[in-house]
């Protein structure tokens, strides 16, 4: 059926809506691309406020540049519902998780913040390059129908781990009841997504926000950014907390009807 819009303006009508796709679709990477510069730049004020710059912190900082190349990926890739939603469930995510760490003593921040604004304006970058890095790794890994049960087994793991080493290190002693209400949320929350999920999403999440968190945490650790309890360079059971925030601000998306899984996916 021919366009009304298209006969009124005494055009082509196919044309016509192309056109209106195109103008929406530069729309939205404008709009994407501005609140990625506005993220960008709350970083890198909260790095300078902070006095983070007097560390010398190459390492952290080259780390926050693949995290930056990420976010502008995505800004430009995703729709601005989705892009906006990610960042903001994300932020969100992060100040809950962040004053429940710093408040319980799990680590200190170069800024004594509770939290510190690097980190709750730097999740969003860093949350955007796991699900890049996670959307690459895909590709590689089978399992693309719904995992169901299968998939409980995840974060169960993550669990287990993060129980097992936060007592090898001695930390089950200072978790207070704020992280343990966090870390229960979070469960929960990653229990739903990887069940709802394909296999092989929830695999690739969990394997990039391992390897990324644990590289993010050694390097802001011994640059200084911050400090574990107890003085390690790193806090193994972290490493698995990652992927339960990542899991969890997923899982907040999809209960907004947004999906980050590749659509090669099978119900």
């Amino acid at each position: 059926m021919r366009s009304w819009a298209g006969m009124l303006q005494g055009g082509n009508p196919d044309q016509s809506g192309k056109d209106g796709a195109d103008g929406a679709r530069n729309g939205s990477r404008t709009l994407n691309l501005a609140m990625a510069l506005v993220l960008i730049c709350a970083n890198l004020a909260a790095f300078f406020l902070g006095g983070y710059h007097t560390l010398g912190p190459y390492l952290f900082l080259a780390g926050l540049a693949c995290a930056f190349c990420a976010t502008v990926w995505m800004a430009w890739c995703q729709t601005t519902r989705e892009f906006s939603a990610l960042l903001a469930v994300t932020i969100g995510v992060a100040i809950v998780d962040e004053y429940a760490h710093t408040v319980s003593g799990v680590f200190t921040y170069f800024d004594k913040g509770t939290p510190s604004l690097l980190t709750v304006f730097g999740w969003g970058p860093f949350v955007a390059l796991i699900v890049v890095a996670a959307t690459c790794c895909r590709r590689f890994v089978p399992f693309r129908h719904r995992a169901g049960w299968f998939g409980v087994g995840l974060p169960l793991l993550s669990v287990i781990m993060i129980a097992a080493l936060a007592k090898s290190q001695g930390y089950l002693g200072i978790i207070g009841w704020e992280l343990v209400l966090v870390y229960g949320l979070m469960g929960l929350a990653s229990l739903y997504y990887c069940y709802t999920r394909p296999l092989g999403w929830g695999l690739s999440a969990m394997a990039c926000s391992v390897a990324l968190g644990a590289g993010m945490e050694y390097v802001g650790s011994v640059e200084g950014l911050w400090s574990f309890h107890f003085g390690q360079p790193l806090c193994l059971f972290m490493v698995f907390v990652w992927a339960l925030r990542v899991w969890t601000i997923l899982a907040v998306c999809s209960l907004l009807g947004i999906s980050f899984a590749k659509r090669t996916d099978k119900p």
